[in-house]
């Protein structure tokens, strides 16, 4: 039995690691272009629509996890080589290794872990982590930290994401024409310390809102359109298109 559920890990992780070379199968000069600047184990870097992951090389096989899938899947990395110019252009294993992941729509943080020799760690290079109770587990984050985007879908309605920057330790909602405003129905998520964010799917249109702070309501002050509603408030404008 042991034997095979260690042929079935295998065959996973083979096809994971496949996966993971399809997204640069066409275009291995985006891939080249994204690791030409890796020169040491370091934290996730962002770069453009892509996170690289990078880990020590001296392990049999290091994997990564995410928290959007559940942690259930497991993306193998791949050693890092470069020709050495002194040597023929002979390929010289660096002794790192990486992962490149295209960031998923709509997530702004990935919470993940990584599993080496079938141990599962958080990330020893990034210093951003947390308990997640959830899995009851430390878990390494990283905040991809790149302007906002309204994305549309093939729905009727938009994904629109909400952000307030302030202290650390509070508690924001958000309430507007699309909650009656009711503000108990909506609060942001703190992502890092003093950042906070919500996303919800608004119709298409324009809709009023306002953030609350107990019983205190404000307006956006990231958002300079802002009206004068019938009952005397004054609120940011969204329009979702």
């Amino acid at each position: 039995m042991k034997r095979f559920f260690i042929i079935l890990f295998l065959i996973s992780v083979s096809s994971l690691y496949a996966l993971t070379d399809d997204i640069f199968a066409d275009n291995q000069t985006m891939q080249d272009a994204l690791i030409a600047n890796i020169k040491t184990v370091q934290a996730p870097v962002l770069v453009g629509d892509y996170i690289l992951f990078t880990a020590s090389g001296s392990a049999r096989h290091t994997g990564i996890v995410f928290d959007f899938e559940n942690y259930r899947h497991i993306h193998s990395f791949r050693r890092l080589v470069r020709r050495d110019p002194d040597e023929d252009e002979k390929e010289k294993d660096t002794g790192i290794l990486f992962y490149i992941m295209k960031i998923p729509e709509n997530i702004r943080l990935i919470k993940y872990r990584l599993v080496i020799d079938g141990l599962w760690t958080a990330d020893p290079a990034n210093p951003d982590g947390e308990f997640c109770e959830a899995v009851n587990l430390n878990v390494s984050k990283f905040f991809i930290d790149r302007p906002l985007k309204i994305h549309s879908s093939s729905r009727t309605d938009s994904s629109v994401r909400f952000v307030y920057r302030g202290e650390s330790g509070q508690k924001i909602r958000v309430g507007g024409t699309f909650t009656n405003w009711d503000s108990f129905i909506y609060e942001l998520q703190e992502v890092r310390p003093g950042f906070y964010e919500l996303e919800v799917w608004l119709p298409k249109g324009e809709h009023y809102y306002t953030y609350y702070k107990g019983m205190t309501a404000f307006t956006d002050d990231t958002n300079p359109e802002r009206v004068y509603t019938s009952d005397g408030r004054i609120a940011s404008v969204l329009r979702v298109h």
